[in-house]
């Protein structure tokens, strides 16, 4: 439900919330970010569960350089709205941003916690833990993740690039042959034969993938 409506208040102050946050949207749409901050202070001060307001002035927070209460306002946004994947992104990507990886890998795993369903966010925290060079724990968040959904050619090329990189040799290579076969475009073969080249584990395999990238 879309309205911003207060339970037992009239219709005038009801639509005098629903004009605030419009107001501070569209003065975060304009790069006011301390006037839209005070507008959805005063959203949350009479309503503090108005639709997407704490997501929004998460996002204005983050802009304003206060990472910590953003965090805090995405935290209180997934709280009200566990299913909505947009707060755990937005604090995902956000952590990120400013070079939080360990924290970005722990709003994923919220996000997994509350969808287990969700085929992003374990592809986010391996391709994470790869970056990190933890590759068997890696590995692990995508093993599941590939045995749910393993037609997903971006978690299977993460797995097999975990299982390179840790040694397991066979089992990478396997996983990312079939991710370029599945995708075969020349992005997807040239990622794989850079993988397969760089680690020096078939190079033959690389040589042909490099070629029909052409």
């Amino acid at each position: 439900n879309g309205s911003g409506a207060v339970f037992g208040a009239s219709t005038d102050e009801a639509g005098g919330i629903d004009e605030t946050f419009r107001a501070g949207m569209e003065l975060m749409r304009t790069h006011v970010y301390s006037q839209a901050e005070t507008l959805f202070q005063k959203v949350i001060a009479s309503q503090p569960n108005y639709p997407m307001v704490h997501l929004n002035l998460g996002m204005v927070l983050f802009t304003e350089g206060k990472a910590d209460a953003a965090l805090g306002e995405f935290h209180k946004q997934q709280d009200l709205t566990p299913t909505d994947v947009r707060a755990y992104e937005a604090a995902a990507f956000s952590m990120f941003r400013i070079g939080r990886t360990d924290d970005a890998i722990g709003e994923w795993r919220r996000l997994l916690k509350a969808n287990p369903q969700n085929t992003l966010a374990p592809l986010r925290v391996g391709q994470l833990l790869n970056q990190q060079g933890k590759y068997s724990e890696a590995a692990e968040e995508l093993e599941p993740a590939v045995k749910s959904s393993p037609d997903n050619v971006d978690l299977q090329y993460s797995l097999g690039t975990a299982y390179l990189k840790d040694g397991k040799t066979d089992k990478g290579v396997e996983l990312l042959r079939a991710a370029a076969e599945a995708k075969h475009d020349s992005m997807a073969l040239n990622n794989v034969a850079y993988e397969l080249a760089e680690s020096n584990t078939n190079l033959e395999l690389a040589r042909q993938y490099g070629e029909d990238a052409l």
